[in-house]
C-alpha cells in the first residue's frame, strides 16, 4: 500500500461493493482519490472479533480529512472515475508528479518522533514508561 504514495501519479480507487473491510478500506483510503458506487460501505471491524488491528486506521486518519468521496449511482460510477482519470491524463504528469510528492512528504511528518527526541517530550513519557 505504502507503493501507491510512491507513484508519481494521482491514483483512483474504484469502489462497487460491501466488503471495503479492514485491509480492502485501507487500500481505499491510501489512494489518492476514491470514486463508490452506493452499493459501497467501509469499515474496519476487527475490533468486534477481537482482532484490532490499527494499520488502517493510519491511512483512513490521513484521507478521510482530505478525501474527497464521490458516491455514485451504479451506471454513472465508471463514467465518474473516467472523467476525473481524464482529467488528470491532461494535466501535466510532472506537475501531477511534484504535487503529488509533495503533499505525500508533509504527510509523512515525523512530529511524533521529533517530540519524543525533545527533553519535554522524555519528561512527558516518563510517568506512562514507569506504570509499565
Amino acid at each position: 500500500m505504502t507503493l501507491i504514495q510512491d507513484l508519481p501519479v494521482p491514483v483512483i480507487a474504484m469502489v462497487n461493493n460491501f466488503i471495503s473491510k479492514a485491509a480492502g478500506c485501507q487500500l481505499v483510503a491510501s489512494c489518492d482519490i476514491a470514486v463508490a458506487t452506493d452499493k459501497s460501505s467501509f469499515a474496519t471491524p476487527g475490533v468486534n472479533v477481537g482482532m484490532l488491528c490499527a494499520t488502517p486506521g493510519v491511512a483512513i486518519g490521513r484521507a478521510v480529512p482530505r478525501e474527497s468521496v464521490r458516491w455514485c449511482m451504479r451506471n454513472i460510477w465508471m463514467e465518474e472515475t473516467l472523467a476525473i482519470a481524464h482529467i488528470i491524463c491532461k494535466s501535466s504528469r510532472p506537475e501531477s508528479a511534484l504535487g503529488k510528492t509533495a503533499f505525500q512528504r508533509q504527510m509523512a511528518q515525523t512530529v511524533m518522533v521529533d517530540n519524543l527526541v525533545l527533553h519535554d517530550g522524555q519528561e512527558g513519557i516518563r510517568p506512562f514508561v514507569e506504570k509499565c
